[in-house]
């Protein structure tokens, strides 16, 4: 594993947490969480995905070598990152851009909407229901 300790903490300080507003969430206390950050103790797998929880990402980000670890988050950043990052950048627009932004946002809604329309009509023309997501995962393993 070895990697998790120095992960949490990166992963913490990026979402601007404290140490124990993230033990917290976990379920853990604030000593167990230090212990694991400094690498004096390596999470028992429940811990660990009690601290994924508590991040919200993905467990295997945790304990993933640094050079995998960013090239996953930089194509998948959670959510949360996103919205906070966006956020920043809508702060600093002058009015006739956030204007355009926001006409650009409802486009990128309503072509949302036209793909799952388009979806849903191709299953219907095939005579089947659309497939759940886990099903379509489970498929393509099963190739």
């Amino acid at each position: 594993m070895g990697y998790a300790g120095d992960r949490i903490r990166e992963e913490r300080k990026q979402q601007r947490l404290k140490a124990g507003e993230l033990a917290e969430r976990c379920g853990i206390t604030p000593s167990t969480l230090w212990r694991i950050e400094s690498g004096t103790v390596e999470p028992q797998e429940e811990t660990l995905t009690q601290i994924a929880r508590g991040l919200k990402i993905d467990k295997a980000l945790l304990v993933s070598p640094p050079s995998v670890t960013r090239s996953i988050a930089e194509v998948y950043p959670p959510r949360e990152v996103l919205v906070g990052r966006l956020w920043g950048v809508i702060q600093k627009l002058r009015p006739e851009n956030l204007q355009a932004l926001l006409s650009l946002a409802e486009r990128m809604q309503s072509l949302e909407r036209q793909r799952d329309i388009a979806v849903s009509m191709a299953w219907a023309s095939v005579g089947e229901d659309e497939p759940e997501p886990s099903k379509v995962k489970k498929q393509r393993k099963k190739k």
